[in-house]
């Protein structure tokens, strides 16, 4: 039987990420992020992009800025049912999900009115911003003077930091020689520790197993075979 006690096959869901400073993994790879991060809540400026790839650390960077200033704070999905300008800001708003396939009118329209209304604005995607200005001249100046937060790269460190926090979320018991095992063989991306992870989780589930070093290595062989 599992580390869990599991005694049938359900793929049950994971508890929700807890996306707050405390449950930030640290290390000296992605420090300067959350010190980027500190200067521009002290700063005046009213507008910051976060960029980086997929699951990369961007959401739990803007979560901060949102439980650290409080208050009344809009975070919204980019593409949910199609993301359009906004009004009535509240003092803070996030736009999370943004990509080359964002609404470059809605987010200068956003832009302006946060300009004008004193409220901040945060803008989370992936890639570089200024892909999500669809070429629109006005919306690439805005993007381009604005402070950019680009997720750095990983380190072991922060891997196995990050393991650690997907493993208690997913209530899996890992040894920390597995732990650093996985850290030292993964690229470094936090994407790939996040799937290896859940590909861990699942392959425990289905041998009623526990998690081991063996097992850790086959997974990490079938994920990332020319890595």
């Amino acid at each position: 039987m599992g580390s869990r006690g599991r005694q049938l096959l359900l793929a049950l869901p994971a508890k929700p990420a807890r996306l707050g400073r405390a449950t930030y993994g640290l290390s000296s790879a992605n420090i300067v992020d959350l010190e980027t991060l500190d200067a521009w809540q002290r700063s005046e400026e009213f507008l910051l992009t976060i960029c980086g790839p997929a699951r990369s650390g961007k959401t739990h960077l803007a979560s901060i800025l949102a439980e650290d200033l409080a208050g009344d704070v809009f975070i919204l999905k980019a593409a949910a049912e199609g993301f359009r300008a906004l009004e009535n800001l509240p003092p803070l708003v996030i736009v999370d999900d943004l990509d080359a396939d964002a609404a470059p009118r809605a987010i200068l329209e956003t832009i302006e009115r946060a300009r004008h209304s004193s409220s901040r604005l945060v803008l989370v995607g992936r890639g570089n911003p200024v892909d999500w200005a669809g070429g629109l001249k006005d919306l690439v100046t805005r993007l381009e003077a604005a402070p950019r937060l680009r997720v750095s790269t990983p380190d072991e460190a922060l891997l196995k930091a990050v393991l650690a926090k997907v493993f208690i979320d997913r209530e899996l018991a890992v040894r920390d020689d597995v732990l650093a095992l996985a850290a030292s063989r993964l690229p470094r991306r936090l994407n790939a520790a996040i799937s290896f992870a859940e590909a861990l989780d699942r392959a425990a589930l289905e041998r009623r197993a526990e998690v081991t070093i063996a097992l850790a290595k086959q997974i990490l062989s079938r994920l990332f075979p020319e890595e």
